[in-house]
Protein backbone atom coordinates (compact mmCIF):
# COMPACT_ATOMS: atom_id res chain seq x y z
CA UNK A 1 0.00 0.00 0.00
CA UNK A 2 1.30 3.38 -0.70
CA UNK A 3 2.77 5.84 2.01
CA UNK A 4 -0.60 8.42 1.77
CA UNK A 5 -3.38 8.80 -0.05
CA UNK A 6 -6.33 11.34 -1.20
CA UNK A 7 -8.07 11.33 2.43
CA UNK A 8 -4.91 11.45 4.39
CA UNK A 9 -1.51 12.28 2.80
CA UNK A 10 1.99 11.93 4.06
CA UNK A 11 3.12 15.45 5.64
CA UNK A 12 6.01 14.79 7.01
CA UNK A 13 9.95 14.78 6.41
CA UNK A 14 11.19 11.14 4.81
CA UNK A 15 15.12 11.08 4.72
CA UNK A 16 15.81 7.90 2.77
CA UNK A 17 19.58 8.49 3.92
CA UNK A 18 21.09 7.15 0.24
CA UNK A 19 19.39 4.01 0.70
CA UNK A 20 16.99 2.05 -1.79
CA UNK A 21 13.60 0.55 -1.65
CA UNK A 22 13.36 -2.37 -4.19
CA UNK A 23 10.82 -5.53 -4.86
CA UNK A 24 7.48 -3.48 -4.56
CA UNK A 25 4.80 -4.86 -6.83
CA UNK A 26 1.70 -2.79 -7.40
CA UNK A 27 -0.85 -3.76 -10.27
CA UNK A 28 -4.65 -2.03 -9.07
CA UNK A 29 -7.00 0.02 -10.91
CA UNK A 30 -6.54 3.06 -8.10
CA UNK A 31 -4.79 6.40 -7.87
CA UNK A 32 -2.28 7.76 -6.24
CA UNK A 33 0.68 4.82 -6.87
CA UNK A 34 4.41 5.20 -5.97
CA UNK A 35 6.22 4.66 -2.85
CA UNK A 36 4.39 7.87 -1.57
CA UNK A 37 0.66 7.95 -2.90
CA UNK A 38 0.11 11.27 -2.12
CA UNK A 39 2.50 14.20 -0.47
CA UNK A 40 1.41 17.05 0.53
CA UNK A 41 3.26 20.03 2.14
CA UNK A 42 6.26 17.13 2.96
CA UNK A 43 9.50 16.30 2.14
CA UNK A 44 11.23 13.20 0.57
CA UNK A 45 14.98 12.95 0.15
CA UNK A 46 17.67 10.58 -0.20
CA UNK A 47 15.60 7.69 -1.42
CA UNK A 48 15.94 5.31 -4.66
CA UNK A 49 13.09 2.86 -5.87
CA UNK A 50 14.79 0.08 -7.44
CA UNK A 51 13.55 -3.38 -9.25
CA UNK A 52 9.54 -2.35 -8.85
CA UNK A 53 6.89 -1.89 -10.88
CA UNK A 54 4.04 0.05 -10.39
CA UNK A 55 0.85 0.06 -12.47
CA UNK A 56 -2.23 1.90 -11.60
CA UNK A 57 -4.64 4.52 -13.13
CA UNK A 58 -3.99 7.97 -12.64
CA UNK A 59 -0.79 10.10 -10.69
CA UNK A 60 1.10 7.31 -10.77
CA UNK A 61 4.83 7.65 -10.41
CA UNK A 62 7.79 5.04 -8.94
CA UNK A 63 8.66 7.37 -5.61
CA UNK A 64 5.35 9.50 -5.39
CA UNK A 65 1.80 9.44 -7.54
CA UNK A 66 1.09 13.15 -6.49
CA UNK A 67 3.14 15.69 -4.71
CA UNK A 68 1.11 18.98 -4.00
CA UNK A 69 3.34 21.42 -2.52
CA UNK A 70 5.90 19.00 -1.71
CA UNK A 71 9.84 18.57 -2.21
CA UNK A 72 11.54 15.91 -3.41
CA UNK A 73 15.31 16.11 -3.69
CA UNK A 74 18.03 13.11 -4.33
CA UNK A 75 15.11 10.77 -5.32
CA UNK A 76 15.39 7.94 -8.35
CA UNK A 77 13.53 5.43 -9.85
CA UNK A 78 14.79 2.46 -11.68
CA UNK A 79 11.41 0.07 -12.27
CA UNK A 80 8.40 0.01 -14.24
CA UNK A 81 5.72 2.86 -14.15
CA UNK A 82 2.07 2.40 -16.13
CA UNK A 83 -0.94 4.09 -15.53
CA UNK A 84 -4.10 5.85 -17.72
CA UNK A 85 -2.89 9.49 -16.67
CA UNK A 86 -0.22 12.04 -15.35
CA UNK A 87 2.12 9.24 -15.19
CA UNK A 88 5.99 9.85 -14.48
CA UNK A 89 9.25 7.56 -13.62
CA UNK A 90 9.59 10.17 -10.51
CA UNK A 91 6.17 11.70 -9.83
CA UNK A 92 2.79 11.39 -11.91
CA UNK A 93 1.77 15.05 -10.98
CA UNK A 94 3.72 17.51 -9.30
CA UNK A 95 2.28 21.08 -8.32
CA UNK A 96 3.47 23.88 -6.51
CA UNK A 97 6.71 21.85 -5.54
CA UNK A 98 10.24 21.57 -6.49
CA UNK A 99 12.08 18.33 -7.87
CA UNK A 100 16.26 18.69 -7.24
CA UNK A 101 18.76 16.08 -8.08
CA UNK A 102 15.77 13.45 -9.47
CA UNK A 103 15.90 10.75 -12.31
CA UNK A 104 14.31 8.11 -13.76
CA UNK A 105 16.44 5.08 -15.70
CA UNK A 106 12.99 3.13 -15.19
CA UNK A 107 10.24 2.53 -18.41
CA UNK A 108 7.13 4.40 -18.63
CA UNK A 109 4.23 3.57 -20.52
CA UNK A 110 0.22 3.83 -20.73
CA UNK A 111 -2.11 1.02 -19.62
CA UNK A 112 -3.31 -0.87 -22.71
CA UNK A 113 -6.69 0.16 -23.99
CA UNK A 114 -6.34 3.53 -22.32
CA UNK A 115 -7.33 6.31 -23.20
CA UNK A 116 -5.38 9.35 -20.77
CA UNK A 117 -2.73 11.50 -21.27
CA UNK A 118 -0.15 13.45 -19.66
CA UNK A 119 2.92 10.51 -19.55
CA UNK A 120 6.73 11.96 -18.88
CA UNK A 121 10.68 10.05 -18.05
CA UNK A 122 10.04 12.22 -14.04
CA UNK A 123 7.13 13.85 -13.73
CA UNK A 124 3.70 13.36 -16.01
CA UNK A 125 2.02 16.44 -15.38
CA UNK A 126 3.69 19.27 -13.66
CA UNK A 127 2.39 22.98 -12.44
CA UNK A 128 4.01 25.74 -10.98
CA UNK A 129 7.00 23.36 -9.84
CA UNK A 130 10.55 23.93 -9.97
CA UNK A 131 12.44 21.21 -11.83
CA UNK A 132 16.36 21.48 -11.63
CA UNK A 133 19.31 18.97 -12.15
CA UNK A 134 17.02 16.78 -13.57
CA UNK A 135 17.13 14.01 -16.23
CA UNK A 136 15.34 10.91 -17.94
CA UNK A 137 17.03 7.83 -19.48
CA UNK A 138 14.14 5.53 -19.44
CA UNK A 139 11.52 4.98 -22.50
CA UNK A 140 8.54 6.48 -22.35
CA UNK A 141 5.68 6.13 -24.74
CA UNK A 142 1.65 7.56 -24.02
CA UNK A 143 -1.18 8.48 -25.67
CA UNK A 144 -1.67 12.32 -25.40
CA UNK A 145 1.33 14.77 -23.90
CA UNK A 146 3.93 12.19 -24.01
CA UNK A 147 7.26 14.20 -23.03
CA UNK A 148 11.07 12.77 -22.08
CA UNK A 149 11.63 14.71 -19.16
CA UNK A 150 7.52 16.08 -18.58
CA UNK A 151 4.46 15.27 -20.68
CA UNK A 152 2.72 18.51 -19.82
CA UNK A 153 4.09 21.99 -18.18
CA UNK A 154 2.12 25.37 -17.60
CA UNK A 155 3.44 28.45 -17.91
CA UNK A 156 4.24 28.93 -14.51
CA UNK A 157 7.38 26.07 -14.28
CA UNK A 158 10.88 26.65 -13.98
CA UNK A 159 13.37 24.31 -15.46
CA UNK A 160 17.14 24.36 -15.37
CA UNK A 161 19.94 21.96 -16.23
CA UNK A 162 17.31 19.32 -17.58
CA UNK A 163 17.46 16.30 -19.90
CA UNK A 164 16.38 13.62 -21.94
CA UNK A 165 18.01 10.78 -23.68
CA UNK A 166 15.47 8.26 -23.63
CA UNK A 167 13.19 7.17 -26.30
CA UNK A 168 9.61 8.73 -26.55
CA UNK A 169 6.98 7.14 -28.31
CA UNK A 170 3.09 7.87 -29.20
CA UNK A 171 1.08 4.78 -28.63
CA UNK A 172 -2.01 4.39 -30.54
CA UNK A 173 -3.96 1.16 -28.60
Amino acid sequence: TPIGNSSMPYTGIFDGAGKTVSGLYFNNNEDYVGLFGYVDGGVVKDVGVVDSYFKGLSRVGGVVGYADDATLTGVYNTGSVSGSSEVGGVVGRAFLGELTDVYNTGSVSKNTGSEGQYFGGVVGFAGRTTLTDVYNTGSVSGSIYVGGVAGYTNNEITITDVYNTGSISKTTD
